[in-house]
Formats: structure tokens, C-alpha cells, sequence
């Protein structure tokens, strides 16, 4: 019978701690993870980083310093993909633009050039979104939507 109660208590609290690590301090994970990055400890931070992507943190900055993280032990891949990641999430919300460059001027040489890469990439994917989304809606257009015919080539001059 005691043997049966102590499996209760531990089966129970094993399903406390499991529910209580469910639920994440995100902003403090991402302190700890970026206090650790800042340090040199990649390795060490690239889990934090990716625990906040899994739980759906909607902040960039975790892509980014996931795939810095991912740069910095040469899994160069690896750190284009969160690159390409984070940038598709930072265009859903481009009212931090501004401030997100300038909080990662920290980063330069081979790495920072990736990074603005694919931001650039996302900026430019993004750009022919909108662009398309209002030409269907000016022209009315409700098809594929072509860009429109070239110019004709300028008439000869006669003299």
C-alpha cells in the first residue's frame, strides 16, 4: 500500500513539473539566451532559442540569434534557413524595422552579410505581395495578373 502511494505522489509529481515547464517565461528565456550568446557560448544559447521558436515566440530576434548561434558552430545551412525565418516573420510585422537593425549592429563580417541577405530577400518578397494585391485591386482584376505590355519601339526620325 505505501509502495502504491509513493507511485501516485511521484506519477503526479512528475505531471506538475511537466505542466509547469509548459509554460515558459518567454522574455526571460530570451534574456538568458541572448546573455549567453553574448558571451560567446553559442552552444549553450542555441537551445533557448529554439525552445522560444517551438513555443511560437513572435519576435525575429530568435531566428536570428538561433542561426547566428547556428553560424558561429559552422552550420552555415542551418543559419540561412532561421535567417530566411525570422525575415518572413519580421515583413508579417514590419513596424519594427528600424529598430530590429539597429539592436543587431553588433553582428558583422560573412554572418551579418547572410542575415541582411535574407532580409532583403523577405523585404523584396514582400513588396511584390503588395504590389500585386493593389494592382488586382486598382484594375479590378481578379486572374493572374501579368505586368503590363512593353512600349513600342520609338518611330524613326525622317528628315
Amino acid at each position: 500500500m505505501l509502495r502504491l502511494l509513493w507511485s501516485l505522489l511521484l506519477v503526479v509529481g512528475i505531471a506538475n513539473v511537466s505542466h509547469a515547464q509548459a509554460k515558459i517565461d518567454a522574455p526571460r528565456m530570451f534574456e538568458h539566451a541572448m546573455l549567453l550568446f553574448n558571451r560567446g557560448d553559442y552552444q549553450s544559447a542555441y537551445p533557448y532559442f529554439s525552445t522560444l521558436i517551438y513555443e511560437k515566440f513572435a519576435d525575429p530576434r530568435a531566428y536570428y540569434y538561433r542561426g547566428l548561434s547556428a553560424w558561429r558552430m559552422g552550420a552555415y545551412e542551418s543559419a540561412k534557413d532561421d535567417f530566411r525565418s525570422g525575415a518572413e516573420l519580421e515583413m508579417a510585422n514590419p513596424d519594427g524595422l528600424g529598430l530590429l537593425a539597429f539592436q543587431m549592429y553588433r553582428i558583422q563580417g560573412a554572418a551579418r552579410l547572410a542575415l541582411e541577405a535574407a532580409r532583403n530577400d523577405a523585404r523584396l518578397a514582400a513588396y511584390e505581395r503588395r504590389e500585386k494585391e493593389r494592382w488586382q485591386r486598382f484594375s479590378g482584376a481578379t486572374e493572374n495578373v501579368t505586368a503590363p505590355a512593353p512600349m513600342p519601339p520609338a518611330a524613326e526620325k525622317v528628315e
